[in-house]
């Protein structure tokens, strides 16, 4: 599935329809109308292709894949208030979720209060929840078994308070910390180059997100302290090419400061995620080679661009590259639901078919969210489903809720 450059002049378009025309895929590569045995001669099946679950992880990360163990099923369950939200993420788990997900609104990205002047027309609005304290906390989570349930955290700079509240309210609920599973984007990196929401300096976000690193790879093991998102790049602009080389280069700059921090590689490195986009083009999506350059070097992956060659001796978990992928937000509309679930259907086949090779989840973005992420926003915390910031009453809750 390719492209045909623009035509400028009716002769390039009758060469268009007469399949003559150049066809190039969303970044740029040619795309041959007929490939053969020689396209593929200069492969070698154990360095580049090789087993399920062996180097280079070409054909999956797990020997059994899914034959063992389903994908984790997941959706966005962060619409409106905390009380809200929790109705959605309840509701989803009853229909069969094995995972929520949880944005945030625009003040708690920003690190503000929901009734801060600033905030006004922007709390619970496009898909976040607002989260002021960890009250707002216990209200999204309550009733949701966190010891069965991996939660998402959509947090970059505000992670390390995001993490803190979900931690306590664990403990409060008598749930260890070694139990809790779920993701934290904490990506700092790619807030500088594509959505643009940090607090700090880079040196100071990076030092927050190790140090939030270092702290899961301690006290949560099954907790993914970091998804390294290429996504957002996409977004921005970026071509799958680019998307990869830019995700590739935050990844190692992430390892390489987990390594000046003081953690052996392989300590942080196996709970390492990353998370890409499904584009419109079905085989440039299947053929996006992450889990190639990951591992380490083959015959047909340029040595300097993998992890093995710069990060020496690694235990076998830490080559792997287990990515989430979601549909384009761009994708649902609100007066056409139906034909949302259709498109996000369409980039959802190819991921599949990848994560029949790589991948461990994936979000897609359709019905739910073209009827609830457009309505209308809150004038101000006021108009949620609870007491303004300043005046919330104090309550408790008891260990059995």
């Amino acid at each position: 599935m390719g492209r045909a450059v623009k035509a400028g002049t009716p002769a390039r378009n009758e060469s268009a329809l007469s399949g003559t025309a150049r066809v190039t895929n969303i970044s740029g590569v040619d795309i041959k109308a007929c490939y053969g045995p020689g396209d593929v001669a200069h492969l070698d099946y154990e360095t580049d292709l090789g087993g399920p679950g062996a180097y280079p992880y070409t054909r999956g990360v797990h020997e059994t894949m899914y034959r063992g163990r389903a994908w984790t099923i997941r959706q966005l369950g962060s619409l409106g208030s905390p009380n809200e939200a929790n109705k959605r993420i309840r509701q989803l788990i009853e229909m069969g979720a094995t995972g929520i997900s949880i944005c945030f609104d625009m003040p708690t990205i920003m690190g503000r209060d929901s009734d801060d002047p600033l905030c006004e027309g922007e709390v619970g609005s496009c898909g976040g929840v607002a989260i002021d304290s960890i009250e707002d906390m216990r209200d999204v989570l309550a009733g949701i078994p966190l010891e069965r349930i991996s939660v998402n955290f959509v947090s970059n700079s505000q992670s390390p308070v995001i993490l803190a509240m979900f931690c306590a309210v664990a403990e409060e609920w008598g749930v260890p910390l070694a139990a809790l599973a779920g993701t934290m984007q904490n990506d700092v990196l790619k807030e500088y180059q594509a959505q643009k929401s940090y607090y700090f300096p880079p040196g100071p976000s990076m030092r927050l997100t190790m140090d939030t690193i270092g702290f899961c790879t301690e006290k949560l093991p099954r907790f993914n302290p970091i998804s390294i998102s290429g996504y957002h790049l996409a977004s921005a602009g970026a071509t799958p090419v680019q998307e990869l080389a830019f995700t590739l280069a935050n990844a190692f700059t992430y390892v390489e400061e987990g390594i000046k921090a003081g953690m052996p590689v392989d300590t942080f490195a196996p709970r390492l995620s990353y998370f890409f986009k499904a584009h419109n083009d079905l085989f440039e999506t299947v053929a996006k080679p992450w889990p190639r350059f990951w591992p380490g070097p083959s015959r047909s992956t340029p040595t300097h661009l993998t992890r093995r060659s710069r990060f020496p001796r690694p235990d076998p978990r830490s080559s792997r590259c287990e990515p989430s992928r979601s549909s384009r937000l761009k994708a649902a509309r609100r007066a056409l639901p139906i034909p949302s679930a259709a498109r996000t259907t369409s980039r959802a086949s190819p991921t599949r078919w990848k994560r029949n090779v790589t991948g461990i989840s994936r979000r897609s973005r359709s019905w739910g969210v073209s009827l609830q992420l457009w309505k209308p926003v809150f004038s101000s915390a006021r108009s949620l489903d609870r007491p303004s910031v300043t005046s919330k009453p104090s309550r408790t809750r008891s260990a059995s809720s």
